[in-house]
């Protein structure tokens, strides 16, 4: 069974109206698709809200109501802006301990990842620890950000199961790890991490 006949609309009802609250695999969907398409920032910027014509373009393609799409994008939308201002805000340090700094670095992939379920977590948490020992041996580590973008990166485009979508955009997933682009194609070319395969 695929996920557009998995996917179902769970209601709410209440005294005067009802709501319609798109599911998890519905919200994940939309998602998946929005950030292989469509470019979210626009001259560096997040967007505000995406054009109609993107938004009816994602719901032709998944055979999903409009107004649930535009939902899930703008609530997105909002959430990322809060992660991108959180993730500028703090100072994502490096822990001197492998262990400290693998915990830390999965707390912010765990992080990005609810806010954006686009990749397969539990590879993810595999492929940092080989990103880990990748560093380790050419004695260079990039900032926890950066490694965020690099892991999402790698996972995705390893990941089997999407064989049939396009990758994540790249400004999309720097975005989503506030990562800069000189920083995320430096610690890919060191690390010897090409586009295609």
């Amino acid at each position: 069974m695929n996920m557009l006949t998995k996917m179902s609309n769970e209601t709410i009802r209440t005294t005067k109206y009802r709501v319609l609250v798109p599911s998890k695999e519905t919200r994940a969907l939309v998602l998946n698709i929005l950030v292989r398409l469509v470019s979210l920032t626009h001259k560096g910027q997040l967007r505000e809200q995406l054009p109609p014509s993107e938004v009816l373009q994602i719901s032709n393609l998944l055979n999903i109501p409009r107004s649930t799409v535009w939902n899930i994008v703008n609530q997105f939308l909002k959430n990322l802006l809060i992660l991108h201002e959180f993730l500028n805000r703090i100072v994502l340090r490096r822990a001197h301990d492998p262990k400290s700094l693998n915990r830390k670095v999965r707390a912010y992939l765990h992080l990005v990842h609810r806010f954006a379920p686009v990749f397969d977590y539990k590879r993810a948490r595999i492929n940092l620890t080989i990103l880990h020992d990748k560093l380790r041996k050419v004695v260079f580590w990039p900032r926890i950000s950066t490694q965020i973008a690099v892991i999402i990166f790698v996972t995705d485009k390893k990941d089997l199961k999407s064989n049939h979508y396009k990758p994540i955009l790249q400004k999309n997933l720097r975005y989503l790890a506030n990562c800069s682009a000189y920083a995320f194609h430096r610690t890919r070319n060191i690390l010897k991490i090409y586009g295609k395969d």
